[in-house]
């Protein structure tokens, strides 16, 4: 009983912290990704949140019919940390920009870059990384 009591505590505060967060535009994480992975990197965004954690993702933050790439580098200039995702489809064309864009202005700001790379992705997708 007090596990469970304690998991609707968590989530409650999570929700709560996720709220405050978004009303004041506050995003912890960027979630770079590629296209071909997007139900992959949907899955994680909703994990995040559940832990308090709000995830920039694209198809939730960029309106519709405006221009993306400079909404793009406006967030680069905003969120703390970056999660460059490797899935099944590699690293994708708009995603390698996206990679050294955070590498360049991250480095200035001593900012984190962090790697994922799914089960199923091949060695040479790591390979693609590292020379992005």
């Amino acid at each position: 009983m007090d596990a469970s009591a304690d998991a609707a505590r968590n989530a409650a505060a999570a929700t709560s912290v996720v709220q405050g967060k978004e009303e004041t535009d506050d995003f912890d994480v960027f979630l770079c990704h590629n296209m071909a992975d997007k139900s992959a990197v949907r899955a994680l965004g909703r994990r995040l949140r559940e832990r308090g954690i709000l995830p920039w993702l694209d198809e939730e933050q960029l309106p519709p019919g405006r221009p993306w790439q400079q909404e793009l580098e406006r967030r680069i200039g905003d969120i703390s940390a970056a999660a460059v995702l490797v899935g099944p489809g590699g690293i994708g064309p708009w995603q390698s920009q996206e990679i050294m864009a955070f590498l360049r202005e991250f480095a200035e700001r001593d900012c984190p870059v962090i790697r994922c790379c799914c089960r199923r992705a091949i060695d040479r997708h790591f390979r693609d990384f590292y020379r992005a």
